[in-house]
């Protein structure tokens, strides 16, 4: 079981990094697949892996073929916790568009029936976008204030600060300076790629926004300058698209750019 269980951690993140071939990962979630039925599981967390790989290769028609599959399929002992089951659930729905339906799915998270390490915090973050922009800012921003206040002061929660730092940029630029002063450490620091790059598409963009006079007092480490950070930006980008065989990930960047850029002018 035990072995297992390392090879689920394994597996899962193997998403994270550029260096493994699609079609290396692929194979591994078919062998996972394969000693999973082996060992006497079944394919709940197989199902779960195959449609968060096709929300990275931006592919939503697959998403949802396996997030049918994933829901249908019962869980076992090496599935996710049950607040993790739902916040993931949730993440998918959102990405098909599906806010309301989201909302129903996470509402033990949201109503503090279910939390774990790393519950309800991501969740928080998983909603401010689209909540923002079914036009509902002040619940956003509950969450937004609920989010921050679990993860201050906090490492290894790059992954939940990330969707933190791009609504901040949105809505409150004072806000999300002080963010990426105190986060831009960690980000350079983490050997999670694709952490990385998301933070780094953020973080040019909000430079972007600035102007020369906020510019000028901006705090980040002496020993990296926005340039580098955006042609390392770049240069991940390109990294996974070769890994994937798409395109998939300079998309996402433009988009993020792009998406932030337009929602920060109808915001203020």
């Amino acid at each position: 079981y035990q072995m297992m269980w390392s090879y689920k951690w394994v597996t899962d993140r193997l998403l994270l990094f550029p260096d493994i071939e699609l079609q290396k990962v692929e194979a591994t979630l078919e062998d996972l697949k394969k000693r999973f039925i082996q060992t006497g599981h079944g394919p709940h967390f197989y199902y779960y892996i195959k449609q968060e790989l096709a929300m990275n290769l931006d592919k939503p028609e697959e998403v949802q073929y396996y997030y049918d599959k994933w829901i249908k399929e019962p869980s076992d002992s090496l599935s996710d916790c049950r607040a993790c089951t739902l916040a993931n659930q949730t993440k998918a729905l959102l990405y098909l568009g599906k806010l309301e339906e989201a909302l129903t799915v996470a509402e033990p998270i949201l109503q503090k029936k279910l939390s774990c390490h790393s519950v309800p915090h991501r969740t928080y973050g998983d909603l401010l976008l689209p909540l923002l922009k079914a036009n509902r800012k002040a619940e956003a921003d509950r969450y937004y204030n609920k989010c921050y206040q679990l993860i201050y002061n906090k490492t290894g929660f790059m992954d939940t600060l990330i969707p933190l730092l791009k609504y901040a940029t949105i809505t409150d630029i004072s806000i999300a300076i002080p963010i990426l002063e105190k986060y831009f450490p960690e980000a350079v620091e983490t050997d999670e790629s694709a952490i990385k790059f998301q933070f780094y598409t953020i973080a040019t963009t909000l430079w972007d926004i600035l102007d020369k006079e906020q510019r000028k007092i901006i705090n980040l480490p002496k020993s990296l300058n926005i340039e580098e950070i955006r042609r390392e930006q770049h240069r991940l980008a390109q990294l996974f698209d070769r890994q994937n065989n798409t395109n998939a990930f300079s998309k996402q960047m433009n988009r993020t750019n792009s998406e932030i850029k337009e929602l920060h002018k109808a915001f203020q």
